[in-house]
């Protein structure tokens, strides 16, 4: 089964993604200018998991 990217949840009775505010963040940390390697180290610093419960990196972010 696919996950819907993190910062959506997936609705399934319309089959559409609703944003989750929340997890949404990580999309604000990379309008602000940080590059992935900055956002993977601050989620992690946070202690925020992937949606598969593992730790960010630059590739994940």
């Amino acid at each position: 089964m696919n996950l819907p990217p993190f910062g959506y949840e997936l609705d399934k009775k319309n089959d559409t993604l609703l944003i989750n505010e929340k997890d949404a963040e990580i999309y604000d940390l990379y309008l602000s200018g940080k590059g992935m390697l900055k956002i993977a180290n601050e989620l992690n610093l946070l202690n925020v998991k992937t949606k598969r419960g593992n730790v960010w990196t630059r590739e994940k972010a």
